[in-house]
């Protein structure tokens, strides 16, 4: 109990205040952070609903290509059963009426056959018999009347032979049109399979490339969602700090309080002793009448006990001091070895804002010049420059329970460093 009144009577209520208020602007900072957190959370759920919103698109438009693509092949399957159909019937009415004209012309060159040897019969006769009426006109003419009348009638069956050698030729140059009309038609349905079988391809790669596309969108929806689960994780773990800061300014607060009604309790009873010791020693003084050398006496024991009890605090006083520099050699230690740990690059690695925010956050919490700072670093990692490393960690140590949990934590890093070094 009488060292912490004697820590309590050694703080300074300024050194407390202005702790309190570097916490408060710390959190205050904290706070802002968290707020742009949040805001910049908002902003990329809703990135993530116009990213989904422009998937179920691409999907919606994806599916209607597909189907119009399957509409496409249905039909090109349908028109390529129609030519094949069509070439069938194609082919067999050519072999019909390549058989139908070849049995023509057979038909026709019997009939010819037959007729020329009819002429050829009536010629031989007709001579015969212009022979025999030479020889007999008187006897033969009923004869050459009959023969007559046979020329006539061969004479009009190579006519009705004639005719139908016409029709047979016309019937043939009608189906070499219709053979023609055919091919065209063909080559025409050819070039439509082909024109087909490219839209078929064009719509194959599309359809790989939509496909693709979907992958690609579905890959920026699983980052979008693991950079939100991230984002989530790093406000819940500043939340976390934040209540952590509260709760340790809370109890800094109570602890400046407890000091501060420890202080007046021990003013109050300082006081009422010099009080009563006065009064006693007035009351002695009328009393007994007591000479001056009495009054010197209790003087000098008072004197000797105020004395005994200032050398008590001086030397508490020194040793508080090789305390503290006990802790300022841990600490400079300590982040010396933080610092050259790290090698430079990846001090240089950071971007000119998260640099300058970084040396502000540290500036406020060690309540120092950005100069002082960029000198203390500078210090650490070369060996030329020296600074006062007392003045510069009073400055961050202001109460006593702070520098002991701050002094175990760095007397073991140190500690811990020496055993793996020796």
């Amino acid at each position: 109990s009488s060292s912490d009144q004697d820590g309590t009577a050694g703080i300074d209520e300024p050194l407390v205040s202005t702790c309190c208020e570097r916490w408060q602007h710390v959190l205050d900072r904290l706070e802002k952070r968290n707020k742009k957190l949040k805001l910049e959370l908002k902003q990329a759920n809703l990135l993530r609903l116009q990213d989904k919103a422009k998937y179920c698109q691409s999907l919606s438009r994806v599916t209607e290509e597909l189907c119009g693509v399957q509409r496409e092949i249905s039909k090109n399957n349908i028109n390529k059963r129609i030519n094949l159909e069509i070439q069938n019937r194609f082919h067999i009415d050519k072999k019909n009426q390549e058989n139908n004209s070849e049995i023509l012309k057979d038909q026709l060159d019997s009939k010819l056959v037959e007729a020329e040897d009819l002429i050829i019969k009536l010629k031989e006769q007709a001579q015969e018999i212009s022979k025999r009426t030479l020889q007999n006109k008187t006897d033969h003419s009923p004869r050459i009347n009959l023969l007559k009348g046979r020329l006539d009638a061969a004479a009009e069956v190579m006519a009705k032979q004639q005719r139908q050698i016409k029709q047979a030729e016309l019937e043939s140059q009608e189906s070499k049109l219709a053979m023609e009309n055919l091919k065209k038609r063909l080559n025409r349905v050819e070039s439509l399979n082909s024109k087909r079988g490219t839209l078929v391809e064009s719509s194959r790669k599309s359809k790989s490339d939509l496909e693709l596309k979907l992958t690609l969108e579905s890959e920026k929806n699983k980052n979008l969602s693991n950079d939100i689960t991230k984002l989530k994780s790093i406000i819940s773990a500043m939340n976390l700090q934040v209540s952590n800061l509260k709760k340790q300014i809370e109890n800094l607060t109570n602890d400046k309080i407890e000091s501060n009604t420890k202080l007046l309790d021990v003013k109050r009873v300082m006081e009422q002793k010099l009080n009563d010791l006065s009064e006693a020693l007035r009351k002695k003084i009328v009393a007994n009448g007591a000479s001056e050398k009495f009054l010197q006496d209790k003087l000098s024991c008072l004197r000797e006990q105020y004395i005994s009890q200032i050398k008590e605090l001086s030397l508490k006083m020194t040793s508080s001091d090789a305390r503290s520099q006990e802790l300022f050699y841990g600490i400079e230690l300590f982040l010396k070895m933080l610092l050259a740990s790290k090698p430079p690059e990846s001090l240089s690695s950071l971007d000119t804002p998260q640099a300058e925010e970084a040396v502000q956050e540290a500036c406020d919490i060690l309540n120092l010049s950005p100069t002082e700072m960029q000198n203390i670093v500078n210090s650490a990692r070369t060996s030329d420059e020296k600074v006062n490393w007392l003045q510069e960690c009073y400055k961050l140590i202001h109460l006593e329970k702070f520098s002991e949990k701050l002094g175990y934590l760095l007397f073991d890093a140190v500690n811990h460093v020496r055993n793996n070094k020796y």
